[in-house]
């Protein structure tokens, strides 16, 4: 499987870093790491560890149309020090 990151703007159908989106859902690329890692926001792990995001994933939850859950899910507490919760 072929895997790239898209490009800052976040080609649709590409992959994004943590950093991206972070930058998307305004919050810390480590919130979106520890979101992975509890498997709050979908992703895939490349083998050195780091984190991508599936484009498509992403945008889905910044739509107004976006299931309650996915964006309750991602406001549950996380223990992110410095980290405020998303405001829907």
């Amino acid at each position: 499987m072929k895997l790239t990151t898209s490009n800052e703007h976040g080609e649709k159908g590409g992959w994004l870093t943590p950093r991206q989106v972070a930058d998307r859902l305004g919050v810390t690329p480590r919130a979106v790491r520890a979101w992975a890692k509890d498997g709050r926001i979908p992703s895939f792990q490349l083998p050195n560890g780091r984190f991508r995001f599936a484009f498509e994933d992403v945008e889905g939850i910044l739509t107004p149309h976006a299931s309650k859950d996915v964006r309750a899910n991602l406001t549950e507490t996380t223990e992110v020090p410095g980290q405020e919760t998303l405001s829907w």
